[in-house]
């Protein structure tokens, strides 16, 4: 992929653009084709979107923070306005996951 900086921002980028109106772009959600007789739309968006989920559900690896980072992260989101129970609701959550 083309990048107009080291970041990797992309979107202002004249291969962007060049892209952009050239190549079709349909969102891997969406439900293409022509419905069977009978079959819900909804049904089969929500089918998708399950099926999606779930694959990437199966192949995701949490990846573990250091505990210097962990801390430092943590320091950052009180300093910037998360109250104690925001950040005890938000590591009881990622404990979760």
């Amino acid at each position: 992929m083309a990048t107009s900086d080291p970041s990797g921002e992309f979107l202002t980028h004249s291969h962007t653009l060049d892209q952009c109106l050239s190549v079709p772009w349909t969102s891997v959600m969406a439900v293409t084709g022509d419905l069977k007789i009978g079959e819900n739309a909804q049904e089969a968006y929500q089918a998708k979107v399950n099926k999606t989920l779930e694959r990437i559900l199966s192949t995701y690896r949490r990846l573990m923070l250091k505990p210097d980072l962990q801390t430092a992260l943590e320091n950052f989101l009180m300093e910037t306005g998360m109250d104690a129970k925001q950040l005890s609701m938000l590591k009881e959550a990622a404990a979760r996951s």
